[in-house]
C-alpha cells in the first residue's frame, strides 16, 4: 500500500474510530492487519524544510539546478558514454550508470549537500546520513537532463543502517519539501539500494537515533 493511500486510510480510521468503543477494539485489530490504520512512528507527511539555505526565488524550472535546492557541493563526476558502464562515488554514495542509461554522452555530476541543513527537518528522533543529488548534461548541447532512460543505481552506505532505516525525497522548492519514498527500496546489510531514474529530485536517509 503506498504511503498517500496509507495517509487517506488513516485519516478515516481516525474519524471512525472515534463513534465507539467497541469499533475501535475491532478496528484497531484490522490496522494491525492491513499497516494502514493508527500511528506509525517511521512515517511523517510531507515536511517543509526552511533550514536548507540559498533557496533562488520564483518557480523552479522543470529540471532544476540542485546545487541550489541543498545540494551545493559537487563530490564526483564522469563522463557517460552509451554502451559503457560508469562507476561515480563519494563518501557514503556510489552510483552506478548502466551501460544503457541513456542514449547521448552526458556528463555526471554527484552533489552532496550538508547534514546540518537537513537534519532539522528531521527532529531529534532521526538522523539524517547522505543527502545526495544529481546534475546531468548532454555533453553536446550543455542541456540539463531530467530523465534516464533507465534509471542509475545508487548505493547509501553506512555502519548506521539497518533495516529500519528510511529513505527520503526532497523537492525543488521554496523551502523544499522532503516525504519518505513509496515503496521504500531495499535495505542489504548496511546500504540502502535504489533506483534513480529522474534528476529531479533530491534524496537521503534516516536512521533512529540511539
Amino acid at each position: 500500500m503506498g504511503y498517500h493511500a496509507k495517509l487517506v486510510l488513516r485519516t478515516f480510521c481516525e474519524r471512525y474510530l472515534r463513534h465507539s468503543a467497541a469499533r475501535a477494539i475491532g478496528f484497531l485489530f484490522l490496522a494491525f492487519a492491513i499497516s494502514g490504520c493508527g500511528p506509525r512512528s517511521d512515517e511523517a507527511s510531507e515536511i517543509h524544510c526552511s533550514s536548507v539555505p540559498d533557496i533562488p526565488t520564483g518557480e523552479a524550472p522543470a529540471d532544476p539546478e540542485f546545487t541550489l535546492y541543498g545540494f551545493p557541493r559537487i563530490a564526483a563526476t564522469g563522463h557517460f558514454t552509451p554502451g559503457q558502464e560508469t562507476t561515480v562515488s563519494a563518501d557514503a554514495v556510489r552510483v552506478t550508470l548502466p551501460a544503457d542509461l541513456h542514449t547521448e554522452p552526458l556528463d555526471f555530476e554527484l552533489l552532496l549537500g550538508n547534514v546540518s541543513d537537513w537534519q532539522p527537518c528531521m527532529g531529534s528522533e532521526r538522523i539524517v546520513i547522505s543527502p545526495y543529488a544529481f546534475r546531468a548534461t548532454n555533453s553536446t548541447t550543455r542541456k540539463l537532463i531530467g530523465r534516464f532512460d533507465n534509471p542509475a543505481i545508487s548505493r547509501i552506505t553506512d555502519p548506521r543502517i539497518k533495516s529500519s532505516a528510511l529513505y527520503w525525497i526532497t523537492s525543488a522548492e521554496n523551502p523544499p519539501s522532503v516525504e519518505p519514498s513509496s515503496p521504500q527500496p531495499p535495505v542489504e546489510g548496511t546500504t540502502v539500494r535504489v533506483e534513480n531514474q529522474f534528476t529531479r529530485r533530491g534524496w537521503f536517509v534516516t536512521v533512529k537515533r540511539g
